[in-house]
C-alpha cells in the first residue's frame, strides 16, 4: 500500500484477480492516491463483481483489460469450465458501463490449437465494437501433457502445422491485422528431450478421461485429430 503513490503502472492477474477481494482494496487505494498510474488485469472474465464496475466509474479509472479465452463454446468451457455466454455476456457488460474495450489472449494447448479457425471465425464475426484485439500469445508447455510439443509425434506435429500455418488461417491474420495478432505460432520446434512423448501421451490419455467426465463434454467429439493420443 506504501508504494501505490509511487507506481507508473500496476499489473493484477491471477488466480482470479476479480474473485479476490483484497486487489478491490489495493485498487481502490490506489485510484484514491494515484489515479493515472495505469492498471492491467489479466482475467478469464467469468465473474464481473459490479463493486469493481462502479469503483473505476467513481475514480475515472480506465483499466487494460486481457481477457483470457482459449476456444469458443464447447471447447471453451472445456477447458475454462465457465459457460461461454456468460463470459461472451460479461465483456459486453463491461464495455456497455465503462467504454472500455477489452483485449483477448490465447494460449496454444493441445485443446485449443486444432480449433484455432473456430475461434478466428468467431471474433470476426462478433465482439467487433468490445474487443479491440485477439492476441495469439503462446504455446503451452507445461503441465507437459497438454502442450502439443511434448505430446504429439513428428507426423502428427507436422499435420497440425499444416492446419494452423495453412492458407486459410493465415489469411486471417494477413487481411486483418488491425483484429488479429499473431505473436508465435510460428514456433513449432520440438519440445522433446524435456519429457518423455509416451509417458507424456499416457498421461494426456489419463487425464482426458477425468476432464471428460467432470466436465460433461466429449472432446473428441469437437477434436478428433486427439482420437489416437494414448
Amino acid at each position: 500500500i506504501k508504494l501505490l503513490p509511487q507506481l507508473d503502472e500496476i499489473y493484477v492477474k491471477g488466480g482470479e484477480p476479480f474473485a479476490d477481494k483484497n486487489n478491490f482494496t489495493i485498487i481502490e487505494e490506489l485510484l484514491k492516491k494515484n489515479p493515472n498510474c495505469k492498471i492491467s488485469i489479466t482475467t478469464n472474465l467469468s465473474k464481473i463483481p459490479q463493486d469493481f464496475i462502479d469503483l473505476f466509474k467513481k475514480y475515472g479509472g480506465r483499466p487494460y483489460l486481457s481477457v483470457s479465452m482459449d476456444g469458443v463454446y464447447d471447447v471453451y468451457e472445456y477447458i475454462r469450465s465457465t459457460p461461454f455466454e456468460q463470459t461472451v455476456n460479461n465483456i459486453k457488460h463491461w464495455y456497455s458501463e465503462t467504454g472500455k474495450r477489452v483485449n483477448v489472449g490465447t494460449y496454444y494447448s493441445i485443446y485449443s490449437i486444432y480449433n484455432i479457425k473456430d475461434v478466428l471465425d468467431f471474433f470476426a464475426n462478433n465482439l467487433l465494437t468490445e474487443v479491440n484485439k485477439v492476441i495469439f500469445h503462446k504455446w503451452v508447455t507445461s503441465p507437459h501433457y497438454v502442450s502439443p510439443q511434448r505430446v504429439l509425434f513428428e507426423k502428427e506435429l507436422e499435420e497440425l502445422r499444416e492446419i494452423v500455418l495453412g492458407q486459410e488461417v493465415m489469411q486471417y491474420f494477413f487481411e486483418n491485422q488491425d483484429r488479429f495478432k499473431n505473436l508465435n505460432l510460428h514456433n513449432f520446434e520440438k519440445l522433446g528431450g524435456i519429457t518423455n512423448t509416451k509417458i507424456n501421451r499416457k498421461e494426456f490419455y489419463q487425464y482426458t478421461a477425468w476432464l471428460n467426465l467432470t466436465r460433461g463434454i466429449d472432446i473428441y467429439e469437437h477434436i478428433p485429430q486427439l482420437k489416437g493420443i494414448r
